[in-house]
């Protein structure tokens, strides 16, 4: 019965609200309609004022397109183009007054514009103060466009000084000749002839980047400042040979070297050299600068900040009749508006407030109550349910905290358990002895697709499946079994989706003890990620970055693979083409790197749709690329290689405008039984040299006829004599480079680098060595000779803190002895092993993984630390890294060198050292040369530091006491 009365009470209430409102409305609406009206009509007013500013600002538009025109039409049109500026500037100041006389009848602008500040009378007095001010402006910039010795500050200094001294310099060169020549050709003579030759070559190249400076700062040869950088070090370059040859020349000459004449055109010239330099050091600051021409200066911060201002003001007058016009426009709707919106509003705000009080209600009171009264029936019944109440009132409060502090005895137990499940980031399934699920958090649910009521109670195999590839007693199955214990080490299994789909998962199994219960907690986590990213850097590390053809590194794999097959006589119709492009070097000197990488991107595009699917195209080098033609006779062969060749000789190359023709030299060499790598690659190289040598353009097929040519290609015999006698008569020596612990900037720890001494005792560097050795076997010598003399180093009392980084060679990974070698030295001298790393390249791993891991394990069974340097340069590696047994990961150089400006090996190097670090390795950044390159790796977190900015190579005190002696 009360309801029922608040009802029509409600009712009555609404319906009077409403009536009134609707009333209020009405008339609003009608009030508001006859205002707009009427300030409909003093739109047409100014409509004639808004054409005249229309007008006024074609013609400002108009004048300052004459005035930039003015800087660069040639002299013989100055004169037309100032009086068409004259012209516009008449023009401005008519239509000014035009607008004047249209928005005021007074004549007096002055006292208009005193006597209303904001008025169009004083708006249009301003403007006209502008254009005169324009007006002057205008006239100053013309006077400067019309004088070069205005326009160009440091036209003088060229013209009167600079060039007369470059003349006499040339006429001292030349008289100096001169006498020398009439003097005979004796050995001096030519001598003396050969310095002014060279002299007078090289003040004329620098003449000539003189003119190139002076031309690169107009901007015609890429960015001005750029361009002048350049032109000033290819200038020093030539200043300093001047220099050094009129140094040489003064030298002879007070040595009494020089005829008399001679000698004074040497004092001449070195006057001439020091005047030239300090006018050229006068005018160079200016050329640098944006003051190198003047009226380009004035355009920019006199004049178009005058037209930018005289827009402004012709803008604010246009904004002025635009206000005038709908100002009562404006404030009617305004005024219309808010009648409008206030009587909508009030509607609104009753009948919200109604609506509100009976939400209110309900929500506040009957709703509560009945949460509540089913919260407490569940939980008679034992089922879990958690009232959520959003009304915040103290009846409702107190109501849920007591029903809170009776759950939170119920359930404390069960509390424990799901707080540990929902706080773990990664999948966590828990489970009793037997595999029975009894917890499942989110992370899992979303791993696997099973909801925690779908999958509790049942057994955990169901979420891992025996991997084919895997022994049939699985670690989850033998773990369910009772057969083996939690470990904490991760597990790579594979997981199964609810959908049937499986995935690789890392998983890692730990023991807990809740409540007296033994439970396991399996934490899962998908690896899917990890796994594409090693995918896709091993694509990248068997494709060249540039063109997307095949590298170096999977082309020599293709072709080992090939040579292997031929010489187990699994003989194949192969051939191999080695292109060589004729003209690249010219393209990349004259035109620039930009224009050479466009011609590779072209050349490889061009390549890779000539040649069939089936076949293998790759660049091999600079300006160097590779195809394997498969099934294809020797005719085939030799026309497919010639369809190359036209295919490039008929392309002709275009980079901004500049063309040039390529071309390219082709090898062939055919794949025959029994051929090995390195002689495929000698046949094709051979080749492609004798098409060079026959005029380039060619294509040369390998042939009998080439076989003593091939057999004649040899290293000098010389280095094997050179490299015993210097392991017989102690002529190797090391030095070392220290390594730096990133954070501490501790050094402990140094890398042996390899040096011979020649007769003069004069130093040879590893790569005149190291690659006859290596081809003529004599690689594990000079390890044993690093190996011994290392140690011995070690042994010394000059390192007794420093540890030792040795490289070894590919060579004595397959001598049996080494291992013996080192054991025994390092037990004679008692040093600790630990001491010692030992280091291989990637390349000399990839080559043999399996005897390199077995020679590695032995190094470490030892008590040897080992590393892998030059890491990156084959991103296959990253699928075998895991297996290798190295502490070390030696980041390559070619990632770290100018790292501060390389975002993308940025981004690479920390993948690596991300990846060293989940599998438990220590990486080493090498090639560190500038501060900001050590402060970006310590940031990423990398553990040693290698360098010139950290250390330079250097000779140790043990090494020059034994060179004394």
């Amino acid at each position: 019965m009360l309801l029922s009365s608040l009802q029509r009470r409600f009712a009555v209430l609404a319906l009077l609200v409403l009536v009134v409102l609707g009333g209020m409305i009405v008339y609003s609406q009608n009030q508001a309609g006859k205002i707009t009206r009427e300030a409909i009509q003093s739109v047409a007013e100014v409509r004639q004022l808004e054409r005249q500013v229309n007008e006024l600002r074609d013609s400002l538009q108009a004048l300052e397109q004459r005035v930039y025109q003015r800087t660069v039409v040639s002299y013989s049109d100055n004169e037309s183009v100032e009086q068409q500026i004259h012209h516009y500037l008449e023009q401005l100041n008519q239509q000014i007054n035009t607008l004047f006389t249209i928005s005021s009848r007074d004549n007096n602008w002055e006292e208009a514009a005193k006597h209303d500040p904001d008025s169009f009378a004083a708006l249009a007095f301003e403007l006209k103060q502008q254009v005169r001010k324009l007006k002057r402006y205008i006239d100053y910039y013309n006077m400067i466009a019309s004088d070069t010795r205005l326009r160009f500050p440091f036209s003088r200094t060229l013209n009167e000084r600079l060039l007369p001294l470059s003349n006499d310099f040339v006429v001292a060169v030349n008289t100096a000749l001169q006498e020398i020549n009439s003097a005979g050709e004796t050995s001096n003579n030519k001598s003396l002839n050969r310095l002014f030759t060279d002299l007078r070559y090289n003040w004329v190249q620098q003449i000539s980047i003189f003119r190139m400076f002076v031309l690169s700062r107009s901007g015609m040869f890429d960015t001005p400042r750029s361009a002048m950088e350049v032109t000033l070090n290819d200038r020093s370059m030539f200043w300093d040979n001047i220099g050094d040859l009129l140094e040489q020349l003064y030298e002879l000459d007070q040595e009494g070297e020089l005829p008399f004449e001679t000698g004074f055109a040497i004092e001449r010239m070195r006057e001439i050299y020091i005047e030239y330099d300090n006018h050229f050091s006068e005018i160079k600051p200016t050329l640098m600068s944006d003051e190198w021409r003047i009226d380009h200066l004035f355009l920019n911060e006199k004049l178009q900040p005058e037209f930018s201002t005289t827009t402004q003001v012709v803008s604010r007058i246009s904004e002025k009749i635009k206000n005038h016009s709908t100002k009562i426009i404006d404030k009617t709707h305004a005024v219309a508006d808010r009648i409008n919106l206030m009587i909508w509003l009030s509607g609104a705000i009753f009948l919200i407030l109604v609506l509100a009080g009976y939400l209110m209600f309900e929500h506040l009171i009957r709703r509560p109550v009945r949460i509540m009264a089913d919260a407490m029936n569940a939980e008679a019944r034992g089922e879990s349910f958690y009232p959520v109440m959003s009304a915040d009132i103290e009846e409702t409060r107190l109501l849920v905290d007591a029903f809170h502090n009776m759950q939170e005895q119920v359930h404390s137990r069960q509390a424990r358990l799901e707080t540990i499940l929902d706080n773990a980031a990664e999948g966590v399934i828990t489970m009793d002895r037997n595999g029975i699920i009894e917890n499942f958090n989110q992370a899992a649910e979303g791993l696997f697709g099973y909801s925690a009521v779908e999958i509790i109670g049942r057994n955990v195999n169901i979420l891992f499946p025996r991997d084919a590839r895997r022994p049939p007693d699985s670690y989850i199955s033998r773990f369910c079994q009772g057969d083996i214990r939690p470990t904490d080490s991760e597990i790579d299994t594979t997981g199964r989706h609810k959908n049937g789909m499986t995935f690789p998962v890392s998983l890692k199994i730990s023991e807990m003890n809740i409540g007296g219960q033994l439970l396991y907690t399996a934490l899962v986590d998908d690896v899917s990620e990890r796994i594409t990213m090693i995918s896709n850097l091993r694509h990248l590390a068997e494709h060249d970055s540039l063109t997307g053809l095949h590298n170096r590194y999977f082309f020599l794999q293709e072709v080992e693979r090939i040579a292997q097959r031929a010489t187990r006589g699994k003989h194949e119709d192969v051939a191999l083409l080695y292109i060589d492009m004729d003209n690249f070097k010219y393209v990349n000197d004259t035109m620039g790197h930009m224009a050479g990488d466009k011609l590779l991107i072209e050349v490889a595009a061009m390549l890779k749709t000539r040649s069939r699917e089936t076949d293998l195209v790759a660049r091999v080098g600079g300006d160097e690329f590779s195809v394997i033609l498969y099934d294809v006779e020797r005719d085939t062969a030799l026309k497919t290689a010639d369809a190359f060749r036209k295919k490039l000789e008929q392309y002709h190359f275009s980079f901004e405008g500049r063309l040039a023709d390529v071309g390219c030299s082709i090898g062939v060499a055919m794949v025959e039984q029994g051929i090995s790598k390195d002689e495929l690659m000698a046949r094709a190289d051979l080749s492609c040299n004798a098409a060079k040598r026959s005029g380039r353009n060619k294509v040369h097929i390998y042939t009998e006829a080439d076989k003593q040519n091939l057999e004649n290609i040899s290293d000098d015999m010389g280095w094997v004599r050179r490299i015993k006698q210097a392991l017989r008569n102690n002529r190797f020596m090391f030095v070392v480079q220290p390594i730096m612990q990133a954070g501490t900037h501790e050094i402990n720890r140094c890398e042996v680098l390899l040096r011979m001494l020649d007769d003069e005792g004069r130093f040879i560097m590893p790569s005149g060595f190291i690659p006859p050795a290596e081809r003529f076997g004599l690689m594990p010598d000079i390890d044993r000779w690093v190996v011994n003399h290392a140690i011995d180093y070690l042994a010394s009392g000059d390192s007794e803190t420093f540890n030792l980084s040795i490289n070894l060679s590919a060579l004595s990974f397959d001598d049996e002895g080494m291992i013996n070698f080192i054991t025994d030295k390092i037990r004679q001298t008692g040093i600790e092993a630990t001491r010692l790393t030992f280091e291989i390249t990637e390349t000399v791993a990839m080559a043999n993984l399996e005897l390199t891991v077995t020679f590695l394990e032995k190094l470490r069974n030892l008590g040897c630390r080992t590393a892998l340097d030059d890491f990156g340069v084959g991103y296959s590696s990253f699928a075998y890294l895991k297996e290798l047994p190295v502490d070390y990961v030696k980041i390559d150089g070619s990632f770290v060198r100018d790292l501060e400006n390389n975002e993308l090996h940025q981004a690479i190097v920390k993948s690596m050292n991300d990846i060293c670090r989940a599998m438990d390795k220590l990486t080493v950044a090498e090639f560190v040369e500038t501060g900001a390159t050590m402060h970006i790796l310590e940031q990423m977190g990398i553990d040693c530091l290698q360098g010139y900015y950290i250390g330079r190579p250097e000779i140790p005190d043990f090494e020059k006491q034994r060179m004394t002696h």
